[in-house]
């Protein structure tokens, strides 16, 4: 009678894939620049939420400044997580319990910084966050934003006729007060 050794070269087959892909999996989570964390949703007997960090990347780590969190509850690494930021919480409890990813950008006041955060449900009860610091863009955006306005500011009250022109034809976009005054017009009209 012939050997058949068929199903246990497919379960041996089968051990391989899923080896391999396991080995996939954690190469892209362990090479990405961006953080990664996965947590599982925990409720406390009085239904507060929190989260067990069950995975992190390198990059969390660069990203954050936080290590040994692995095993350890969100309230537990960063305690006014809470207190400071409870839409944090509940943007993470919504997707574990809807499993429609979110992706937002959000100041975490305990780290002084911003980040892109991307989350989705991997499995039920569980959350995945990836995320960059996007503190750099953020303050020279508000520096940018506040140069505009000092500008603005500037150009507004000033006492000498400023109008700003269309390079190529010579319209008005923008005409401050004093040139309202002195022709006599509106600014709307002006423009």
């Amino acid at each position: 009678m012939p050997n058949d050794n068929t199903g246990q070269n497919n379960i041996s087959n089968s051990i391989d894939f899923i080896q391999a892909e396991n080995a996939r999996y954690h190469n892209l989570i362990h090479t990405l620049r961006n953080g990664y964390a996965y947590c599982r949703m925990i409720i406390d007997e009085g239904h507060n939420v929190d989260f067990i960090h069950e995975e992190i990347n390198e990059s969390y780590v660069k990203l954050t400044g936080l290590s040994d969190v692995t095993g350890r509850r969100l309230t537990e690494v960063l305690p006014a997580i809470v207190a400071l930021h409870p839409d944090f919480i509940e943007k993470h409890r919504q997707v574990v319990e809807t499993g429609i990813s979110d992706q937002f950008e959000y100041y975490l006041e305990p780290l002084k910084k911003w980040y892109d955060i991307s989350l989705y449900r991997p499995q039920e009860g569980c959350v995945a966050s990836i995320f960059s610091d996007i503190t750099a863009r953020k303050e020279a955006e508000e520096a940018l934003r506040q140069s505009e306005e000092r500008f603005r500011k500037l150009f507004e009250s000033h006492w000498v006729i400023k109008m700003i022109l269309e390079p190529e034809t010579g319209f008005i976009i923008d005409a401050n007060q004093a040139s309202a005054d002195f022709y006599g017009w509106s600014i709307d009209e002006l423009r």
